[in-house]
């Protein structure tokens, strides 16, 4: 066991540790690097193994927060930890901080977003991840009460497929969302130009989502009426989409690798109703019910 001196040991795959030890205790100033001892991470200070006093962040050399703790818990400064920077004020936290990367953490124009607090309670969101085509702005803002969404934009913060809610007064009036198939490589900053609106919770007009393990379904809504849907298939090294609409008596489908269409109609004969099925216009499939 480590007893008393000065020792390097290793605490993760990339990540050393330059520890002072007294009666196998961790006493005084710590010092965390990765490959080589001078590209210092942090630095921290001990007393009989409990973290007590300040912790400095470092990156190339560049000082980039300084937190103090007490009894092993943040209590003022700025913690950071890679693309994230949490600042605390007197043991709780005050403010998230997310960055593009974590090369340039120092900069205020690589905040993505930034969550703020009150009495330690998430109270409000500024968000820069995103544009809506309807409101084009640098930020959106999203205000909670009692830690849930209560007005404003408020990203579900998914990969890749993601959407963003409109509040007003706890109450979900709209969703932003975009064709995710023409956005599977924009996921970073996403362009949302589809509106879909709620009505008791509900989407009545616009898209609604459905994701499932391997399936995703998007379900097209006017005035609270399903009019189509699509239904996409992913496998390892597969994908494809069946299309199904409702036009007059009939639905109307389509599978797109194939470029194969269907439709199945309900026909009304005297006291009988008819169906009749079939693909490229010939008939595979009928059936009939007497009233």
């Amino acid at each position: 066991k480590l007893f008393n001196g000065t020792f390097v040991v290793k605490t993760g795959e990339d990540t050393h540790e330059l520890i002072q030890v007294t009666d196998f205790k961790k006493n005084g100033l710590q010092k965390v690097f990765n490959y080589h001892i001078d590209n210092i991470l942090k630095t921290y200070t001990c007393v009989n193994d409990v973290v007590n006093g300040e912790t400095v962040f470092y990156d190339n050399g560049v000082i980039t927060g300084k937190i103090e703790y007490k009894n092993d818990l943040p209590y003022e400064g700025k913690l950071v930890e890679a693309q994230k920077a949490i600042i605390y004020k007197k043991g709780a936290i005050a403010e998230e901080i997310f960055y593009r990367n974590k090369y340039e953490r120092t900069d205020e124009n690589n905040i993505l977003k930034s969550k703020s607090f009150t009495s330690g309670k998430l109270a409000k969101i500024i968000d820069r991840s995103f544009t809506i085509a309807d409101k084009v702005q640098d930020s959106y803002e999203g205000i909670y009460k009692n830690e849930q969404p209560y007005s404003g934009y408020f990203s579900a913060e998914l990969r890749e497929f993601n959407y963003v809610n409109y509040y007003e007064e706890g109450i979900k009036k709209y969703q932003y969302s975009n064709n995710y198939l023409e956005n599977l490589e924009k996921y970073q900053h996403p362009y949302y130009d589809i509106r879909s609106t709620y009505k008791d919770g509900k989407i009545i007009d616009g898209v609604e989502y459905i994701k499932l393990d391997r399936q995703f379904i998007s379900k097209y809504w006017k005035n609270g009426v399903l009019k189509s849907f699509d239904f996409d298939v992913f496998g390892m090294h597969y994908f494809n989409r069946y299309h199904f609409e409702l036009k007059n008596n009939a639905i109307e489908l389509e599978e797109f690798n194939n470029k194969v269409k269907g439709k199945i109609v309900l026909e009304k004969s005297g006291n009988r109703n008819i169906g009749k099925f079939s693909i490229d216009n010939k008939v595979l499939a009928t059936s009939c019910l007497l009233e």
